[in-house]
């Protein structure tokens, strides 16, 4: 499973498979919290969210996730441009995060166009940011 560190606030650039078998973790580096990549198919599309893990009892601190999608490389005649959609949401915390299903949560909703690839080599170019 790929790991990368965050410092919040920052934006991280991550290139993740869209496939249902391959999650990724994210680790803050001023507290030590462990953050899970979950993602899922959507009709054609991919559904991406992020999970804390942590006991239940733990409410704070409360994280947000900020997560842009789109094309690695915009085509020559769009000038620099990409088509680029984000959402902003609240984490969830979970103990069991491998359980969570993406569904369950608060998702980007990442559409074919954006995922470059066939079959299971298909890639979500993804920037994420946890506040």
């Amino acid at each position: 499973m790929p790991v990368h560190r965050v410092q919040y606030g920052k934006v991280v650039v991550l290139q993740v498979p869209a496939t249902l078998e391959v999650r990724g973790l994210l680790l803050g580096d001023e507290d030590g919290r462990t953050f899970l990549i979950v993602n899922g198919a959507l009709g054609a599309g991919t559904a991406v969210s992020v999970v804390c893990v942590r006991a239940e009892a733990l409410v704070w601190p409360r994280y947000t996730l900020k997560v842009w999608a789109s094309r690695p490389a915009p085509a020559p005649n769009r000038k620099g441009k990409a088509d680029t959609i984000m959402a902003e949401i609240e984490v969830t915390s979970s103990t069991a995060p491998g359980a969570v299903a993406v569904e369950e949560l608060a998702y980007l909703a990442v559409p074919p166009k954006l995922l470059v690839g066939v079959g299971a080599f298909r890639l979500m170019s993804l920037r994420i940011r946890i506040d």
